[in-house]
């Protein structure tokens, strides 16, 4: 699991990092160059990140981006499960918060497995209005899925959310 603790780790700080340079980065060319390699390094090969820009930013993109960046934080890391699929396949899932600052709920769940290429995100589930997630982009994860083991890192504030963080 430590590995696997890097991998997300690694991933909300270039997240953020990345997320800062959509509305700082005045060349675009190499704000899509940071884009690519995130990519690359974090998603299975038929995802990409959802942070995007204009191809050629006008002046209130980069105003209204320091609006954005005064309210945003890394990513909060709540819990990882180590879980297997039906074929005893390994899955990870990764429980965030969104980047707001001051959010200490859930807002994704990513499912990560080895790939050819390593680790890596293949798929992403958002949060719904009944406590739960919904499938949002990349492999969607059957049912059921057999729990190994839990890591917790910082409970969610949300009643309904920290109802599942302490039920595992």
């Amino acid at each position: 699991m430590h590995d696997v603790e890097r991998f997300v780790r690694g991933f909300l700080s270039d997240e953020y990092r990345l997320r800062v340079a959509c509305y700082k980065e005045p060349d675009n060319l190499k704000f899509e160059q940071m884009r690519s390699e995130h990519n690359a390094k974090f998603y299975a090969e038929d995802l990409e990140t959802f942070i995007r820009r204009p191809e050629k930013p006008d002046p209130s993109w980069y105003e209204d981006g320091a609006k954005y960046l005064s309210a945003l934080q890394e990513r909060i890391l709540f819990q990882i499960k180590k879980l297997s699929d039906e074929k005893s396949n390994v899955i990870y899932s990764v429980y965030l918060s969104s980047e707001h600052k001051g959010d200490q709920s859930y807002f994704e769940l990513y499912f990560l497995k080895e790939t050819s290429q390593g680790l890596r995100i293949t798929s992403i589930y958002v949060t719904d209005n009944e406590g739960g997630f919904e499938y949002l982009d990349g492999e969607e994860v059957g049912e059921p899925l057999k729990l190994i083991k839990t890591v917790k890192y910082q409970p969610p504030s949300d009643p309904a959310d920290l109802e599942e963080y302490e039920s595992t």
